[in-house]
């Protein structure tokens, strides 16, 4: 006899439905990486004397146009990021200091910028598609 699947509708972490669990709690969610990506995250976040999770999340959040300050309650709303001229620096640097900026103006936090400010806004496009 095998084990009942786990229902992907109940929170196990807070015994009720996800649906009740507020919106910054925490719930493991799976990723799957190439091997060589996975290995490249981990010397980036090495690198940044950080972890793994917290590079991806600034990533994330910064392409999503916000960060979050960690000392904050959870419910805080986010702070708005956009970019700047990030020529001749890595994003993954720029990323790490608009989040220490964020952290840095807590609690009374204002929009930062990626990278260096007072140039054009960068618009993102799909491949093969212009941008507007």
């Amino acid at each position: 006899m095998t084990a009942p699947a786990r229902r992907q509708d109940y929170c196990t972490q807070h015994h009720q439905p996800r649906s009740k669990c507020e919106p910054w709690d925490r719930h493991g969610h799976t990723m799957r990486f190439r091997e060589d990506d996975w290995m490249a995250a981990e010397h980036a976040a090495k690198t940044a004397r950080t972890d793994v999770t917290a590079l991806v999340t600034q990533m994330m959040e910064a392409m999503l146009g916000y960060a979050r300050c960690w000392r904050c309650h959870p419910g805080a709303p986010p702070v708005p990021v956009g970019f700047g001229d990030l020529a001749g620096r890595p994003l993954r640097e720029a990323v790490a200091d608009a989040a220490e900026q964020v952290i840095s103006q807590h609690p009374d936090h204002h929009p930062v910028t990626i990278g260096r400010a007072g140039v054009p806004p960068v618009v993102f496009a799909e491949p093969g598609r212009r941008a507007r």
